[in-house]
């Protein structure tokens, strides 16, 4: 396994040698990623490169795990929580935006599960590459899926009809009845 800097080699290179990199990033390298949420304890990127081909268009593509430990704020009752999330997404390298659609319209079905991605210089930084996926990871409602600790008190009252402070409610229409009686 390969130990590489953020911004790593040729990304040509990288699947021609079938690269497997494995890095440790932190919140200062996913700045939109640390900004999104309280704290990052790790994230673990492994990506696996290789060569997609399909119908005469060779590319590099990567497979890549994801991994990462994260605090964030539980929508309930907004004590913070500690999240471990895993994902894993396959990603193909387009030199443009005109590659990215010749691309696109020869994938055929397996467009589901690959996303392009363009990438206009000759370096890969991995970060580019997963940051987006990184985010896409957080849940979007925190908390969901644990008991709060102390969870908010919510009141809406007596529902039952039981109340016994209740006043006769009057109708507002009660006087058009009066002056249409009184004619």
């Amino acid at each position: 396994m390969t130990k590489l800097p953020v911004n790593a080699p040729r990304y040509e290179e990288l699947a021609r040698n079938r690269a497997d990199v494995q890095r440790s990033l932190s919140a200062a390298d996913c700045p939109r990623l640390g900004a999104a949420v309280i704290e990052v304890d790790s994230i673990e990127i492994r990506a696996r490169f290789d060569w997609y081909d399909r119908a005469g268009r060779r590319r590099p593509m990567s497979h890549a795990e994801l991994a990462l430990r994260v605090c964030l704020l539980c929508h309930r009752c907004e004590a913070p929580l500690w999240r471990d999330l895993q994902g894993e997404c396959q990603v193909v390298i387009a030199e443009s935006e005109a590659d990215a659609t010749a691309l696109d319209a020869d994938m055929g079905p397996e467009r589901e599960r690959l996303q392009i991605v363009v990438v206009d210089q000759p370096t890969l930084s991995l970060v580019a590459l997963f940051e987006d996926e990184l985010l896409l990871m957080l849940p979007s409602l925190p908390g969901e899926d644990h008991a709060c600790d102390d969870p908010p008190s919510l009141s809406y009252g007596d529902l039952d009809g039981s109340n016994e402070d209740t006043a006769e409610i009057e109708n507002p229409f009660a006087v058009l009845a009066k002056l249409k009686e009184d004619k």
